[in-house]
């Protein structure tokens, strides 16, 4: 277990080029574990025609959903305050060239966290689950807008205040009315034809998205929770309930399970029957797991058809030259495992440390960022990747620090600079054996965007802390 530690400290926080070894297997014909049945909605997830009911209140669960995020926060305050304060420190793999300033950067968001904790006993719990709704609202309607889905930020405010409280609404926007020509134009933004068909698949994908998060975070939250295969599983069910059959599996054959092939270049003049002969087992195996662009992934919902970049349409047009070839769902779950381990690893190492009298020794930023970016490159399901690592980046950073980091609110600018990120981050994982200077600057980026977008939220909820 030891080597494990190191492993993940190699990465987080010394700042070594070395990605931790991943485990060696052989394709043996093994099924994968069906995921947990999925908790029942608190939403149908068929949506109506509008004037007709949307929701119902018949699950408690998210009933509770924003006073369990305020209990939570509470709790993490006191907990810092016990602790002496909250000490956050900058991991070694942050970059002048993506966050100038890292060291003043981060002596400014712990005394932000100082200045919350101190007044946060003044702070009504109204006020704070006020604070909470409006900050999960504008998170999901930004993480919507970057897949290209959803619908304007008014009803998903609706939708969203329907899930959290489970009252149910009578109807959202009816045609001719103004709020439903802001949808329209939502939908126009995303290169939608501006139809009431694609309206209401615009709020389904709230619906869906929302209840997804609810499920991960509230999960996630609980006193014994943790990350897990089986939740993000789960999570993932939830997430593509009712999507468009892919590859003719519907969407209970994808929704949380593993990936069962690979996309593989052909290039002109290869024989495909003599790809990969000379290969060993292990080389297989890795070769399985390295994942395509999200760009040549016609499927992906976070990429629009046409790139916007110049390397984008070069990497497009690589996929009309490219196979499919079968792999092992359990190839996928092996590196899986490995980085839910790794990652709570981590966790258990922060917590020796923070026994020994230093609290919260690792930078969670860079933690967070490290993975998600591994969780991208292992790319475990069909679709849905991209909207499954924006919850799970919402979720660590909840349950660590109470916060999230909102990405993609500044519309057309933040999704330029978040699929950049993105695509920088896969060219260079692309093809065999990665190079070992490339790993730092792999995932350095993103943990950059995520301090920037998780120093906005804690600089709000200071000012709100400040003026209650």
């Amino acid at each position: 277990m030891a080597s494990e530690y190191e492993s993940v400290r190699s990465r987080i926080l010394s700042g070594e080029n070395r990605r931790p070894s991943l485990p060696t297997f052989a394709f043996a014909p093994l099924s994968p574990t069906s995921p947990p049945r999925s908790q029942r909605s608190s939403i149908p997830l068929s949506l109506p025609s509008p004037g007709s009911t949307l929701f119902d209140s018949s699950a408690p669960d998210h009933c509770t959903f924003i006073s369990s995020l305020s209990t939570h926060i509470r709790h993490l305050s006191e907990s810092r305050l016990s602790q002496g304060f909250l000490h956050l420190h900058a991991s070694p793999i942050h970059s002048p060239t993506y966050l100038p300033d890292t060291s003043q950067t981060y002596s400014h968001i712990t005394g932000l966290f100082r200045r919350i904790d101190i007044s946060f006993y003044n702070l009504s719990p109204a006020r704070l689950e006020s604070f909470l709704s409006h900050l999960i609202i504008r998170f999901i309607h930004s993480s919507t807008y970057l897949s290209n889905t959803g619908t304007d930020l008014s009803t998903t405010s609706k939708i969203c205040h329907s899930i959290f409280s489970s009252t149910g609404i009578a109807e959202l926007n009816l045609p001719n009315t103004e709020g439903y020509r802001s949808e329209l134009d939502a939908i126009s933004s995303q290169g939608h034809p501006p139809t009431l068909t694609a309206i209401l698949r615009g709020r389904e994908a709230v619906v869906h998205y929302t209840n997804a998060l609810v499920y991960f975070i509230q999960s996630l939250i609980r006193p014994n929770g943790e990350l897990t295969q089986d939740l993000i599983k789960e999570t993932h069910r939830i997430l593509v309930q009712d999507s468009d059959p892919v590859d003719d599996k519907t969407w209970e054959q994808f929704g949380g399970w593993y990936r069962d092939y690979r996309l593989v270049s052909v290039n002109e003049g290869e024989n495909e029957g003599e790809i990969d002969k000379d290969t060993t087992t292990a080389e297989r195996a890795h070769r399985a797991l390295s994942v395509e662009s999200p760009i040549s992934r016609r499927a992906s919902s976070v990429y629009p058809i046409t790139p916007l970049s110049e390397e984008g349409r070069r990497l497009s047009l690589e996929t009309d030259r490219s196979r499919r070839e079968s792999i092992n769902p359990a190839a996928v779950g092996m590196y899986m495992s490995k980085l839910v381990y790794s990652y709570h690893a981590q966790l258990a190492l922060d917590k020796s440390q923070a026994d020994g009298g230093e609290a919260n020794f690792s930078d969670p930023f860079a933690l967070s960022a490290w993975l998600v970016c591994q969780f991208l490159h292992i790319h475990p399901f069909v679709v849905g990747n991209e909207e499954m690592g924006r919850i799970i980046l919402a979720g660590v950073l909840m349950k660590k620090l109470g916060i999230v980091a909102i990405i993609g609110e500044d519309k057309k600018v933040g999704r330029v600079e978040y699929m950049g990120i993105l695509e920088r981050y896969m060219e260079r994982h692309r093809g065999e054996g990665a190079a070992e200077e490339g790993d730092e600057e792999a995932y350095s980026e993103f943990a950059a965007l995520v301090v920037r977008k998780a120093l906005s939220c804690v600089g709000e909820f200071a000012a709100m802390v400040g003026s209650s």
